[in-house]
């Protein structure tokens, strides 16, 4: 089994709703971090950009990991 671990966030400012985006960092089994970030759009919530920031990362990594 590999262990992966996945460090994300997505955030607006300067309010809410408001420009989004969203971070993540990505570690394989052997160490390596890969990291990945986006804007999401003009108008958006906290929630949308939280949300993103997971399903971004889970299409990152490997089917099964």
């Amino acid at each position: 089994m590999s262990n992966w671990k996945v460090w994300c966030d997505g955030a607006c400012a300067p309010s809410n709703p408001g420009p989004c985006a969203w971070g993540s960092v990505i570690e394989d089994p052997e160490g390596n971090r890969t990291e990945h970030c986006g804007f999401i759009q003009k108008m958006g919530t906290n929630n949308i950009a939280e949300l993103t920031a997971a399903i971004e990362s889970l299409r990152r990594t490997p089917e099964g990991a």
